[in-house]
């Protein structure tokens, strides 16, 4: 996968668990959510579906809540970068729609990050930002990338990224490019019912790795002038 930028989009939600055990972020996000004797909040019962089911036992129930808040946390993590990509790669390669002990389920995976993207309230995710505030200062979940509108690609031309938040859109970029209709390359690859979507691929893929590696190297060449 070193050359499927693509596909490596999940690379940030891993990266979200090396700073969710690092500050213990989900421990002290249960402790918040699951006081004794408070009663359940909508989103608690939402994103927490088994919670008032009576056949698991507290000691199974509290391993599940504590996993799926490590899970929902790097989403969020992932999420603050690349938008929606990770849960995009994710709902296309699971059938997780019930959940299971060590994820929740892939629906409610999605619908927290959209809650995030588009600004809604949520429980869980203000619980999260107040444990991060107090774990690590001004830190909080926020939307960390810019989202790309170019036709760079369509014209087979890497995007030129001008700071940080612009190089962690070409992700969200590449894979919109991916999703969407392939007419836009007709101009220069001809008909598009005739485009291969394995060629599509490749190209995506070569010109992310294209336009992040340009802008590391105009960055290095900036900083030794």
């Amino acid at each position: 996968l070193c050359k499927d930028y693509i596909s490596t989009v999940p690379l940030y939600h891993e990266l979200g668990h090396f700073i969710e055990k690092q500050y213990d972020v989900a421990r002290y996000a249960f402790s918040q959510l699951f006081t004794t004797g408070k009663p359940l909040d909508e989103d608690i019962i939402k994103y927490f579906p088994f919670i008032e089911n009576q056949s698991i036992g507290s000691d199974q129930k509290t391993l599940i809540i504590y996993n799926h808040l490590m899970e929902y946390f790097c989403d969020l993590f992932a999420a603050q970068y690349i938008g929606s990509t990770s849960n995009v790669y994710l709902n296309s390669i699971s059938n997780n729609n019930a959940g299971a002990v060590s994820h929740p389920s892939t629906p409610n995976r999605e619908f927290m990050v959209n809650d995030f993207l588009e600004g809604r309230g949520n429980l869980v995710i203000d619980v999260f930002n107040e444990v991060l505030s107090r774990l690590v200062g001004s830190k909080s979940l926020a939307i960390r990338y810019t989202k790309v509108e170019s036709d760079d690609f369509y014209n087979l031309v890497p995007f030129v990224a001008n700071n940080d938040m612009e190089l962690h859109g070409i992700f969200d970029y590449g894979w919109r490019v991916w999703l969407e209709d392939f007419a836009p390359f007709e101009p220069v690859l001809g008909d598009a019912r005739d485009l291969q979507g394995s060629k599509i691929y490749q190209i995506i893929n070569s010109l992310m790795e294209k336009s992040i590696g340009n802008y590391f190297i105009t960055k290095e060449w900036n900083l030794k002038k």
